[in-house]
């Protein structure tokens, strides 16, 4: 019996060292939407003309983050709703020529609270087109969208 113990033992402890080739971290190197992006932001609400203003958003790698996961930095200049702050990304197809893109930040009002920025869109080597919908302060609901192309790597 202890030589039918110590065969599953050699053979885990040999695919589990470092001297075979077991399992690896992934690389964070080459991920596709590391940069700057800059575009615009359209805010809709009901009865009110659509606000549009500058956007971009820098997308670094989060070595914590999973491999098609990204941390953000989101600068906005839309005039009813300017912000900066830093949220996740996430790429549901990492490495395809699209994919589809949802990203999450809490931002701070210029109304005064804290409120969550959450969109879903498709992105490519250098095109990011989403759309969200959220509420404001007041419980007022708006809806937009982001197009942002590559401004760096």
């Amino acid at each position: 019996m202890k030589q039918w113990m110590f065969v599953p033992l050699v053979v885990l402890t040999t695919a589990c060292s470092g001297s075979g080739s077991g399992p690896t971290v992934p690389s964070h190197a080459g991920r596709q939407l590391t940069g700057t992006w800059t575009g615009t932001l359209v805010i809709s609400r009901r009865n009110v003309p659509d606000i549009v203003g500058g956007l971009s958003w820098t997308f670094t790698v989060d070595e914590v983050a999973p491999v098609n996961g990204y941390r953000v930095q989101v600068s906005s200049q839309n005039p009813w709703l300017p912000f900066t702050t830093t949220g996740i990304s996430v790429l549901d197809v990492p490495g395809g020529p699209t994919s589809p893109i949802y990203t999450s930040a809490v931002y701070n009002s210029p109304r005064g609270c804290q409120e969550t920025f959450s969109s879903v869109g498709i992105a490519s080597d250098d095109h990011i087109d989403a759309s969200f919908s959220s509420a404001d302060c007041d419980s007022q609901t708006f809806t937009g969208s982001v197009t942002l192309q590559r401004s760096s790597r």
